[in-house]
């Protein structure tokens, strides 16, 4: 699941949403105080969702409304997490604040 990304202290994470979800995913990223960007891509969708000293910061994709609550929906596909930069944040809140809110838009 893990490989050594070319910087020093850096890891890529990636793997099967069918062994791993991505809220298991961002909790770990929360843990660990990770910075960089994790891609879900399932059922044909893009979801990108960027993650700042381990919180949450921005979620971008095809819908950009709904691409964590696609992403949390998500059984089937994959991730990869690669650390970095991320963009301008459009999520505000903890994990748990916007897993709520998430699950409540996909209703």
């Amino acid at each position: 699941m893990a490989d050594r990304g070319r910087q020093k202290g850096q890891m890529t994470l990636n793997g099967s949403l069918t062994e791993f979800s991505v809220e298991h995913v961002l909790r770990l990223l929360e843990l660990s105080g990770r910075t960089g960007t994790l891609v879900v891509r399932a059922s044909g969708r893009r979801s990108a969702i960027e993650v700042t000293s381990g919180a949450p910061t921005a979620a971008r994709g095809d819908d950009p409304e709904l691409a964590l609550a696609s992403a949390l929906d998500a059984s089937e596909g994959t991730f990869r997490f690669t650390p970095g930069p991320t963009g301008a944040p459009n999520l505000t809140g903890s994990l748990d604040d916007l897993l709520r809110q998430a699950r409540e838009a996909a209703e």
